[in-house]
């Protein structure tokens, strides 16, 4: 009786080949998609970072733009109140050169008839309102204040 091993091996060979066909679709159809799954979740989540992430960029960047607009607002305020500053020291100056200059003259009532300071001290003197004494010698009415102010 001799014995044929060859059937035997043929249905050996089925059955792994069946066992792996089944390992194959097992893979293809359970495990793959599940895999899949989750990349898709990862993906899912990645994606909903990136939006916050742009949005949260396009906030702060709306928020810096605003600052700077505020901030160019700050400097030119302070860049009119220079310019103001500026001009009023200069108006200081020149009112202070004047009344030195009046003072100086004071002292000699000769000097002040030719001065139109002195001669703002006349038109006072003979009882001229402050308007009439500005628009005979062209001083402003403040300096003629002023200098009525400074005689008493």
């Amino acid at each position: 009786m001799s014995f044929s091993y060859l059937p035997i091996f043929l249905f050996i060979q089925a059955i792994v080949d069946l066992s792996l066909i089944g390992i194959v679709v097992y893979w293809f159809f359970f495990r793959v998609p599940k895999r899949e799954k989750r990349l898709e979740a990862l993906f899912e989540s990645l994606s909903r970072v990136v939006s916050e992430s742009d949005r949260s960029m396009r906030e702060f960047e709306g928020a810096i733009k605003q600052e700077q607009m505020s901030l160019k607002r700050i400097l030119e305020i302070q860049k009119e109140r220079e310019a103001e500053m500026r001009s009023l020291v200069a108006e200081a100056e020149t009112l202070l050169r004047r009344f030195e200059q009046v003072r100086a003259l004071g002292a000699s009532g000769s000097e002040l008839k030719t001065d139109a300071y002195g001669q703002v001290l006349e038109l006072a003197s003979s009882g001229a309102s402050v308007s009439d004494i500005a628009k005979r010698t062209g001083v402003p009415e403040n300096e003629v204040r002023l200098l009525l102010d400074l005689r008493k």
